[in-house]
Formats: C-alpha cells, sequence, structure tokens
C-alpha cells in the first residue's frame, strides 16, 4: 500500500491511500464525533471525480461542525430525553414521553437521522392516525419538533425536516356522561361479578372503587394510588399527591399528573364515606396503612388489571362509554348543582380553571342566558357613556 496524505486528527483533512491489492484508493478522515471512517473509490477517472467531489463535501462538513455520519433517528430520540428533558420533567411526564417514542415504527425509528425527510414523517403520521387517536400522533410530534430543533441547533444535521411538516390536528371528542339509568345498570353489574373468579386480582370490593370514581371525580390513576393514610375520616378529606400510571408492563407510581393534581378533596357523598369506613375495618383488622385498593400480594392494583376489569362490567352492564365518563359526570354534577366553577376545578386537579369551563362550562344552568345578559349590560353601559360624552362636546361647542 503506497501512502499519501499523513492522516491528520479531529476537523483535518484526512488522509488518501493507494492500495495495490485493492486497485484504488482509500480516503480516511475522523468527523466530529472523534469517530475514524474510511470510503474506498475506484482508479479510474469517474472513480477518482466521485472521489474528489466526496473529500471535498466531507471536509466542508467536517469544517462548518457537523457530524458527517449520524446516528438513527430513534438513537437520538433516546439520547435526547434522556439529556434534556428528563432532568426537567416530573416523573410521569418523563414516563409518558417515553411511550411516545415507544410509537414510532421501526421503519422511521431505524433510519439515520441526516436521511429522514419530511415526506417519511408525514407518512408516519398518517399510518398512526389509523391506529392511535390524534391526541397520541401529536405528542409524537411534539416529541419530533424538539429533538429535530436540538439536533438542528448541536449541528448534528443541516435541514430540519420539521420545517416541512404539517402538524396534527387533534379531534375534541364531546363529553359523554352516564344517565342515572346507566348508573343504575353499571352498580347492579358490579355486583353480579364481585365473586366472579375473573376479577379475584383485587382484594377489596369493586363497589367502593368505583363509588368513589363517581362522587370525587378522582382520575383512576389516582384512586388507584390511594392510600388509608392519605384519607382522614375526621374532616371526610382525602388527599391526592400520587398516581398509578405505567411504563411497559410494569406499574409505577408516580407524582400526579401537574402541580394543580396535588390536592385536598371533600367526600360528598355520605353512601361512599359509609362504604370506605366499612372497608378500613374489613376483616376485623383497622387498615391505616398500604393501599386502599390492593392485590393479593398488597401491591397497588395495576390500571391494566382496573381497566380489565371494567372491560368485564362494561359488558354485562351494556355500556360502551369509558371509565373517564365517572369523572365527566361528576364535574357536570356539581356545576348543575350551582358549585363554583374555580372551587369545581380546584377539585378536579385542573391547572387552568379555563380548563373546566372549556370542558364542562355547557353543564352550568342558564349559562348561555348569563353571557347573554352580562354583554347587554356591558352594551347599555356603553351606549350611555357614548350619550354622555356625545353631550359633554356639544355643550363645549
Amino acid at each position: 500500500m503506497e501512502k499519501g496524505k499523513k492522516m491528520k486528527g479531529l476537523k483535518g483533512d484526512g488522509s488518501v491511500f493507494k492500495d495495490k491489492r485493492f486497485g484504488g484508493y482509500i480516503y480516511q478522515y475522523i468527523d466530529n464525533a472523534g469517530k475514524k471512517h474510511q470510503k474506498k473509490f475506484a482508479d479510474t477517472p469517474e472513480g477518482k471525480r466521485e472521489m474528489n467531489e466526496f473529500i471535498k463535501n466531507t471536509r466542508s462538513q467536517i469544517s462548518d461542525g457537523y457530524m458527517v455520519e449520524c446516528i438513527t433517528l430513534g438513537e437520538w430520540i433516546s439520547q435526547f430525553i434522556e439529556i434534556y428533558k428528563k432532568p426537567k420533567l416530573r416523573e410521569s411526564s418523563y414516563i409518558r414521553m417515553k411511550q411516545s417514542a415507544d410509537k414510532i415504527p421501526d421503519s422511521l425509528w431505524n433510519t439515520p437521522l441526516d436521511q429522514v425527510q419530511p415526506v417519511m414523517i408525514q407518512n408516519t403520521y398518517n399510518a398512526l392516525l389509523e391506529e392511535l387517536s390524534s391526541s397520541s400522533v401529536s405528542k409524537i410530534h411534539k416529541l419530533m419538533g424538539s429533538a429535530f430543533a436540538k439536533a438542528a441547533a448541536s449541528k448534528m444535521i443541516k435541514y430540519n425536516p420539521m420545517s416541512a411538516v404539517e402538524s396534527v390536528k387533534v379531534k375534541t371528542k364531546d363529553i359523554e356522561i352516564f344517565t342515572f339509568a346507566e348508573i343504575l345498570n353499571l352498580f347492579r353489574a358490579i355486583k353480579r361479578i364481585e365473586n366472579d373468579p375473573r376479577c379475584a386480582k383485587l382484594q377489596r370490593d369493586y363497589h367502593t372503587l368505583f363509588m368513589l370514581l363517581l362522587t370525587t371525580g378522582m382520575r383512576a390513576g389516582e384512586l388507584l394510588a390511594l392510600r388509608w393514610e392519605d384519607v382522614d375520616f375526621t374532616k371526610r378529606e382525602i388527599h391526592v399527591h400520587a398516581s398509578n400510571g405505567h411504563s411497559g408492563r410494569t406499574s409505577v407510581i408516580t407524582e400526579t399528573k401537574t402541580a394543580a393534581g396535588n390536592r385536598l378533596i371533600p367526600i360528598l357523598s355520605d353512601a361512599c364515606y359509609n362504604r370506605l369506613n366499612r372497608l378500613r375495618k374489613a376483616d376485623g383488622v383497622l387498615h391505616i396503612k398500604g393501599y386502599i385498593f390492593a392485590t393479593s400480594t398488597g401491591k397497588a392494583l395495576s390500571y391494566g388489571n382496573l381497566f380489565r376489569v371494567y372491560q368485564h362490567i362494561q359488558a354485562e352492564a351494556g355500556i360502551t362509554k369509558t371509565i373517564h365518563c365517572f369523572r365527566h359526570t361528576f364535574a357536570t354534577t356539581l356545576l348543575a348543582k350551582g358549585v363554583p366553577i374555580l372551587e369545581t376545578s380546584r377539585i378536579l386537579g385542573h391547572t387552568e380553571a379555563s380548563t373546566t369551563l372549556n370542558l364542562y362550562g355547557h353543564s352550568i344552568p342558564s349559562y348561555n342566558t348569563k353571557l347573554i345578559e352580562q354583554f347587554s349590560r356591558s352594551q347599555k353601559k356603553t351606549v350611555a357613556e357614548s350619550k354622555k360624552i356625545i353631550k359633554v362636546v356639544k355643550q363645549a361647542k
């Protein structure tokens, strides 16, 4: 092998060798990540032109600070989440972000970062929308946008493909609540299946669990993370401060979804309070510690187990509405009974009262009528003030 230029270090020009055994040229260089590379070219006029063009482009990219050989999109997203996102996120948000990343298909995940094209991303979104909700795909879009923006800022790529990708419009669903007849059917179904062997994982009774969902407005994950230490039977209050989520198939107890989720909520229903109190004294033992709704081994009941139980209840009751409808029913009931929007928002754990208003404002009695009256009063006041100003101006003349 005949040696050409001596190989240099980081950001160097590299070296060209002529290999007699290969019968062509070998170009060796080191990229900005400190990784060594080599590429072979034929000893022909066309091969030499290709080599000269490749060397020119490579040196230009290294000089500009870009990596010549990029990692895959999946490798970068994994690094991006761990390095840039995890230190800033709540544990529950970090888990949800990883779940969004896991939904990116292998065809895109394994593509080199600098070879990802806008059309590839858009086609992936279109395919995912056939399987996932628009909200789930929107979260993937936000993650991809942040990851590519950081890659571009770090000079890992010259072009950010997300600039040509259209965002995913989230389709809002109408809020569904249970009718009184459906609530009766649900609890009759619960009574029938409490002794069903297919639902034997739960150590406590389902009736109390679903009554708490209906009369407190807690999210299902918050209820599953509830411990006896969190209930003040004297004040009839529940301290919500954790949520039972999952990472893959593993159940994980994390902080609440938002800071506002850490809250004290009242036990409004006497029937629910009495059932919970009886449950505390079940089996002749006063339970003061541990998860309220647990498996036979004392671990918190997972959301997956609860979901399977609820599917069985749905089939028995002939109802298709989701488990989140317990929360919607509670919220609309509070507002329909005249509970102030700010107090309802606090009990639900919403960060902004506007969220509660947007979701459940229609439940406030005569809500539209009150808005019309308020607007009319404002209009009349404005007209009256305008007339006064005109009168003063005329008198001044």
